[in-house]
C-alpha cells in the first residue's frame, strides 16, 4: 500500500476519504508515504479510516502522513 493515497486531492478546496469499514489492512506490512501529500494545500480536508485500518503488522511507516492537508 505504500503511496497509495499519495497526492490524492492535491489542490482540491475540499477532500475528503472515507475508508469504511471493508478496508481491512491487518496483514499489510508497508504504508510508507501512503497518505503522503494527501490533500495539500485543500482548505478543509477529512480522513475517515474506518474500523478496520489495522497496522499491527506494518514495519514501515515512513513518511506516511507527510505534509498531508499542508497548506
Amino acid at each position: 500500500m505504500s503511496g497509495m493515497f499519495q497526492y490524492a486531492g492535491q489542490y482540491a478546496k475540499t477532500w475528503s476519504l472515507n475508508l469504511g469499514n471493508n478496508f481491512n489492512t491487518s496483514n499489510v506490512t508497508t504504508m510508507a508515504n501512503m497518505f503522503s501529500n494527501a490533500a495539500d494545500r485543500a482548505n478543509t480536508w477529512s480522513l475517515n479510516l474506518g474500523d478496520k485500518f489495522d497496522t499491527s503488522n506494518v514495519t514501515n511507516m515512513a513518511y506516511m502522513f507527510d505534509d498531508a492537508g499542508s497548506s
